[in-house]
């Protein structure tokens, strides 16, 4: 039988960014979420996702309200 390896659930619960737990959480079109400031910040210097390279504008980006319900913010 296959064993599947799980990433912690705090790995799902931080900013790629700040390394800090996700604050108004926004969701790329690429699929990675991040605190609004951070995204917007990395947004503003290389207009690229930091995790995967792709092209990004402030205007792709889809606020996470129901994630955030999800964590507590």
């Amino acid at each position: 039988m296959a064993v599947l390896q799980m990433m912690p659930l705090v790995d799902h619960l931080t900013c790629p960014v700040c390394m800090g737990r996700l604050q108004h959480t926004h969701l790329t079109t690429c699929g990675h979420r991040y605190c609004e400031s951070c995204i917007r910040e990395c947004i503003d210097r290389l207009r690229r996702c930091p995790c995967c390279n792709a092209a990004l504008r402030h205007d792709q980006l889809i606020r996470d309200a129901q994630f955030d319900g999800l964590i507590g913010n």
